[in-house]
């Protein structure tokens, strides 16, 4: 999730294990903590780009780390405040509980989260929510404001929090039931399309949980199109097809294989006047006929140089009025 949603959700872990006498200390601090393992993202320029992408939610979203890490940041921040045992078991609750909502939430983004690292390197990533959804982000949002600075009494303010964790909890949950309502309709019209793919991926468009994309793999290629509105019953889709003999020359390189085990083998290989473009078709753009994420590959001589570059959901007022003219047509 974004940052700021991060820092949301830790102040709220803070508040529901805060003291009546604390006032916005535990917030600070639950913030804090569930934002540490985006601190990740400070190395990232010291990378190569296609390790990078790998780095950034890699072991510092891991259970390992939170698990030995989150206990020292309580026993820290009992020291910063001197405080006795009791203290240390609420800063305790606060880390840990606002340090694994950052996990949590991570998994279901598309980016991909290395939840069980070192021992395992596989990209937990289920694909439902996005990054960027103001339909979760702006309830969440207002009842901070009145949590943290508005509402008076302490109680009251510890309801408040929990409400908010809890709407956070039953969003996602409602999102995870509308990706599995998406796919379903999705397979029932690729094959009246006549389309048997061998396997399927979907994922929210920017914003909200209302536009979903699908990715739909075929041995030649790959069928995308968008549910605009997850209601209607309709899904066109485009056809992409796989460069496998490009694919073949660029497997002896080692950057290349870390890039596609980045995508989990969601790609396309765009050749043009000797540029070359790996688009990965998991991300979502608010413009539909735009890639969100792509990597500039350069052949040199014998070896494969990866340009670094970034998510671009290409969010614009142009495109959210296009984006909201398609979920309201019929």
């Amino acid at each position: 999730m974004d940052s700021l949603t991060h820092i949301l959700t830790g102040a709220a872990a803070g508040q529901i294990f805060s003291g009546k006498d604390d006032r916005f200390k535990p917030l600070i601090w639950g913030a804090i903590a569930g934002n540490i393992p985006d601190l990740d993202v400070v190395f990232q320029p010291f990378i190569s780009p296609e390790s990078s992408m790998l780095f950034h939610r890699g072991f510092s979203h891991s259970l390992l780390l939170w698990a030995l890490c989150s206990p020292l940041l309580a026993l820290l921040i009992n020291k910063i405040y001197k405080g006795g045992r009791h203290d240390y078991f609420k800063w305790l609750a606060i880390s840990v509980t606002a340090w694994f909502s950052h996990l949590f939430l991570d998994i279901f983004n598309t980016y991909g989260t290395g939840l069980f690292e070192p021992f395992s390197h596989a990209r937990i990533s289920y694909d439902a929510v996005n990054v960027y959804d103001l339909i979760y982000l702006i309830p969440v949002l207002t009842a901070s404001i009145f949590f943290a600075f508005i509402v008076k009494k302490y109680r009251t303010k510890t309801v408040i929090a929990l409400l908010t964790l809890t709407y956070s909890l039953c969003y996602i949950s409602f999102s995870v039931m509308i990706k599995l309502t998406v796919e379903t309709a999705a397979k029932i019209q690729l094959v009246r399309q006549n389309i048997y793919p061998a396997r399927m991926i979907s994922s929210p468009l920017p914003l909200s949980n209302l536009a979903w994309k699908i990715v739909a793999e075929s041995d030649e290629g790959y069928y995308t199109g968008t549910y605009y509105g997850f209601w209607k019953d309709r899904l066109d889709v485009d056809y992409l097809p796989k460069d496998k003999h490009l694919d073949k020359d660029l497997e002896k390189y080692d950057n290349f294989r870390q890039l596609k085990r980045f995508t989990k083998n969601w790609y396309i290989l765009d050749r043009t006047d000797g540029n070359i473009l790996m688009y990965d078709l998991r991300f979502t753009s608010l413009k539909e006929d735009e890639n969100a994420l792509s990597f500039p590959l350069y052949i040199k001589e014998n070896s494969l140089e990866t340009g670094r570059t970034y998510l671009n959901r290409h969010i614009s007022l142009k495109n959210l009025k296009e984006h909201c003219r398609r979920l309201t047509e019929h």
